[in-house]
């Protein structure tokens, strides 16, 4: 992308001095009776700065001069603004009313006080009369006109009609004549407008907690589904040849040609099984819905602590198909939060990131980045998984080789229930002494010099190869048997250290031991922060993300600003809240995390405390040690 298609979304907290952003969060729009209410000037002029704020308008239009080639656009000024467009989305949005061209139109039509109707440089009429169908119907047209005029700025699928339905042929003849160049400069600058009015919301908090947050950023990553307004999809995609099935594997009858509105969407299965991108074999399999997979990069805190540090806000948002691309988006995500001046932290994920995909495509952007990983593993990636110059893998830690099996296996045994969980904590400390230890900090390439357990003058094991250091105190240490040294020593039993680069054993790596009480606190309070966030942008009473209906406009383009516009609702209702405790506790005299006030003590939450958790799942992949008083996790995790 060229200019200023490609600025970074950066905004450092010296240039937003004496810039504080409080005030736009009354909070009096979501109060609003149904859908005939009037907005006032309060309400429009601070719904107007929040779109201002974003920046997202002068982005639009210099992309719209830039499709243009510079040249002058001609014809009539539009009735509707860019601005006005965004203003109109954003006070649906926090009114929780359905986002539709005709809502849109209503909006414009009746709902604005006369002031706030002049603010925004709109007539009182169109027809000559404020009432009747014939004035109703132009605002509508309006309406329509001038959304679809500004998401054709960031349309990756312009040659796609959402007017009719189309035909496997017709879906084949676009998908061959794309432009692959066009599709990739259009999904960046929706993603940019995205992100752009995910940071504004960001920059509504205090100043004291926005450099909290930025000075190293925790998220949680996941993916949602995006249902689409039509739920008519396409036939199955055999997975083996990847086109669409032209039987019915049980009937053996040849499917019909369906025909599909939304050709750029995807089926998105419920459970883990059946997300092989293949879809359902009958329309009435509701394990299947037909749509997006919206990817979503919430702040979760740094620590357990029974007060929030920040809100629990989402940062970073894209769509995508489902089954498609999940290591690039979630690439581009995370960078996008680099660019706007964050310092990474770590990065929080199931087992459908960085468990299951390739290290080159996901793995090592985020290493580059300076992420650290949290995340659990598939039954196939535990115990051992190769390693390195004679040193073992397991679970992203390298061992010694003459480690005994029973401990390098011991996640495996836990998993087939052949040992009970006392024996595997047990085999868990034990094993942590024969674990590679660094002789030094990583240089600047990545590269750090590992050295055995038994090496150096402060052993934490013995081993008949090597001889004690001189220097090494006298204690008791656990030591490695004769018949697990290894018939050819390797370099790591020869040498006095081993270079382990920045990608060696990359894909299983991450910040704390498996199933360690650090693992179990960080994966737990990240997990259970991101599902939270999902369930409460799904709210019925409120944004209902999930619900098709409330988002009446076709197009993976409109359906990606209007789900914007829901995230940027949800974000406002959570930093009012986290606002609204904190001023509470201020007034109250008890300590506040972002202060410094005092420490704040982890409590267990009564629903662990009485055993009122509907998750019942067994030892030890989801009963974390880490949890309060050995509880397990609630809600169930996404796998």
């Amino acid at each position: 992308m060229r200019g200023i298609a490609a600025a970074p979304l950066t905004m450092t907290d010296e240039e937003s001095e004496g810039n504080e952003f409080e005030h736009l969060l009354d909070d009096s729009i979501g109060t609003t009776s149904g859908r005939t209410s009037k907005f006032d000037i309060d309400d429009v002029r601070r719904t107007a700065t929040m779109v201002d704020e974003s920046k997202t308008v002068q982005h639009i239009v210099a992309w719209r001069r830039e499709d243009r080639g510079n040249n002058h656009a001609g014809g009539r000024v539009p009735l509707v603004d860019d601005r006005t467009v965004l203003v109109v989305l954003l006070l649906l949005g926090r009114e929780h009313a359905p986002q539709s061209a005709r809502e849109m139109g209503n909006l414009l039509h009746q709902r604005l006080t006369t002031e706030a109707r002049t603010y925004l440089g709109l007539p009182v009429t169109l027809s000559g009369s404020q009432k009747g169908r014939i004035e109703a119907r132009r605002w509508y047209n309006a309406a329509w006109n001038s959304f679809h005029r500004l998401i054709a700025t960031m349309d990756p699928y312009p040659d796609t009609q959402h007017y009719r339905l189309q035909s496997r042929a017709d879906r084949e003849r676009v998908l061959r004549l794309r432009d692959h160049s066009l599709v990739d400069q259009r999904r960046k600058r929706l993603n940019w407008y995205s992100d752009a009015f995910l940071e504004m919301t960001f920059r509504l908090q205090p100043r004291d907690v926005r450099r909290h947050v930025k000075q190293r950023v925790t998220i949680g990553i996941d993916q949602t589904t995006i249902a689409a307004t039509s739920p008519r999809g396409r036939a199955p995609i055999d997975p083996k040849t990847g086109m669409e099935r032209r039987f019915n594997p049980k009937t053996k009858k040849e499917y019909k040609d369906k025909l599909v509105i939304e050709t750029d969407a995807g089926w998105n299965a419920k459970s883990p099984e059946k997300r092989d991108g293949s879809g359902p074999e009958n329309r009435n399999d509701t394990e299947y819905v037909w749509g997006w997979a919206g990817n979503v990069a919430v702040l979760v805190p740094n620590t357990r602590s029974t007060e929030s540090e920040f809100a629990n806000i989402a940062i970073g948002y894209s769509m995508s198909m489902p089954g498609h691309h999940l290591a690039r988006d979630t690439v581009a995500v995370a960078q996008s939060i680099i660019d706007r001046g964050y310092t990474p932290g770590t990065i929080v994920a199931d087992r459908e990131y960085f468990a299951n995909l390739l290290p080159e495509t996901l793995h090592v952007p985020i290493k580059k980045m300076g992420f650290d990983v949290i995340t659990d593993y598939q039954v196939t990636r535990m115990g051992v998984r190769g390693g390195k110059a004679g040193a073992i893998q397991v679970e992203g830690r390298h061992y010694c080789a003459g480690t005994g099996k029973d401990l390098l296996n011991a996640s495996n045994d836990a998993a087939a229930h052949r040992i009970d969980e006392e024996t595997y904590r047990t085999r868990l400390e034990e094993r942590t002494a024969f674990e590679l230890r660094r002789k030094e900090l990583p240089d600047d390439r990545g590269h750090v010099p590992m050295m055995c357990p038994a090496a150096g003058p402060n052993p934490a094991v013995t081993c008949p190869i090597r001889k004690i250091h001189p220097k090494a105190p006298d204690k008791v240490r656990p030591s490695v048997q004769d018949k697990n040294v290894p018939e050819a020593p390797d370099l790591i039993c020869t040498q006095g250290t081993v270079d382990f680069g920045p990608t060696d054993g990359i894909r299983d790596a991450q910040l704390f031991r498996y199933q360690s009480k650090e693992w179990s606190d960080a994966y737990r309070v990240g997990r259970n922060t991101d599902e939270s966030f999902h369930a409460y942008v799904k709210s019925k009473g409120h944004e209902a993300l999930d619900v098709p209906a409330r988002r009446r406009i076709r197009g993976f383009a409109a359906q990606q600003v209007l789900t914007t516009i829901l995230l940027v609702s949800a974000n406002i209702r959570k930093i009012i809240k986290f606002l609204t405790d904190r001023a509470t506790r201020a007034a109250q005299g008890k300590p506040t995390a972002s202060t410094g006030m005092g420490p704040v003590r982890a409590t267990t939450r009564r629903r662990d405390r009485e055993g009122h958790s509907n998750y019942k799942a067994k030892w030890p992949l989801k009963v974390l040690p880490g949890a309060p008083d050995g509880s397990e996790l609630d809600p169930p995790l996404r796998t």
